[in-house]
């Protein structure tokens, strides 16, 4: 076994791995913070740019209708009613990440089992998961308004895929590794307590 003297403590070569494996972890976290807030700010920003200036045709392919035969040009109304419906599900989208930003920020602080980190990877899975439901009703809601403003014939589409599942089950995911991760920092309290 390998070990090293300092001052009064001794660390094993196990010890210091797992000090270079933490500050690896830490460092990678602060990265990851950052990311998440970049993509946080892109999720919001490019919600609103791409329902403000994109053409009928992009529209109604992105709300799930075939474009087909002529269509009207989308005037300030019909984007303005766009926005209502579809920018909540952009702002839960950055919420979202704008909480797991916030869970990375404590982890590269070393706070693996702290109350921060835990209430913002909840935050993360309960934002994810709304936002796919707002997402969906949203883009319900703009087919219907799309189709009738636009081609002057109803329709509705409902847009619910693997995308959505995935979303659904990284928000489960993360629920669960929140959870588990209390259940650690209690059970780490209560030993602490014997001690």
């Amino acid at each position: 076994m390998n070990e090293t003297v300092t001052g009064q403590t001794q660390v094993t070569g196990q010890e210091q791995v797992t000090g270079q494996e933490r500050a690896r972890i830490e460092r990678l976290s602060g990265v990851m913070s950052w990311v998440a807030l970049v993509f946080a700010a892109f999720a919001v920003i490019t919600g609103i740019l791409v329902l403000w200036f994109a053409d009928a045709q992009t529209l109604l392919t992105a709300a799930g209708l075939q474009p087909a035969g002529e269509t009207q040009a989308p005037d300030n109304g019909l984007r303005l009613a766009l926005l209502a419906v579809n920018l909540p599900a952009s702002l839960l989208t950055g919420y979202a990440l704008w909480r797991l930003s916030a869970a990375f920020r404590a982890f590269s602080q070393g706070d693996f089992f702290g109350r921060d980190g835990l209430v913002a990877l909840r935050g993360f899975a309960i934002a994810l998961l709304l936002s796919v439901i707002v997402d969906v009703v949203g883009n319900t809601v703009s087919s219907i308004m799309l189709s009738l403003w636009l081609t002057g014939k109803g329709a509705v589409a409902i847009m619910f895929g693997t995308t959505e599942l995935f979303a659904i089950a990284t928000a489960g995911l993360f629920w669960v590794i929140a959870a588990i991760l209390a259940e650690a920092a209690r059970l780490e309290d209560e030993n602490r307590q014997f001690v």
